[in-house]
């Protein structure tokens, strides 16, 4: 009985390793994808950022409107 039940604590043992070294797989992917959408973001923001900056040169009015728009 106590050999059952030891062969049954070490399958149990290796499940979880397995299920543990799955979560921290995923987990990882989670976080490359969360630092790309974080990049990404500083991306979009620089161009907003940069496209303000034009639209604030005199006569780039219509670059101004033409970026509403876009957003629109």
């Amino acid at each position: 009985m106590a050999d059952k039940q030891s062969q049954s604590f070490e399958e149990h043992k290796n499940v979880l390793r397995e299920k543990y070294s799955q979560a921290k797989g995923l987990g990882e992917s989670v976080n490359a994808a969360r630092t790309n959408i974080n990049t990404l973001k500083a991306q979009l923001d620089r161009a907003r950022l940069a496209r303000g900056m034009q639209s604030l040169v005199p006569g780039n009015e219509q670059t101004l409107l033409e970026g509403m728009n876009r957003v629109l």
